[in-house]
């Protein structure tokens, strides 16, 4: 598979990156005032690290097929 074929996926991963950065910020230096927004932040951390865990299974599949 070309490279150029590879770009959305690679933006996906790069968003999904971006995305958990800015929550992991938050939850370490914002100030977050209540207990079920802190467990809602981390629960939306975890599902965007199993769909980049996710996501990179495929882009090595795709890359090794």
């Amino acid at each position: 598979m070309a490279h150029g074929d590879l770009l959305p996926y690679e933006k996906l991963l790069r968003f999904i990156r971006e995305r958990k950065k800015a929550i992991e910020e938050t939850l370490l230096y914002g100030g977050i005032g209540d207990f079920t927004i802190f467990r809602e932040q981390r629960a939306k951390l975890s599902e965007l690290t199993a769909l980049e865990q996710e996501l990179k299974a495929l882009l090595d599949k795709v890359e090794n097929d």
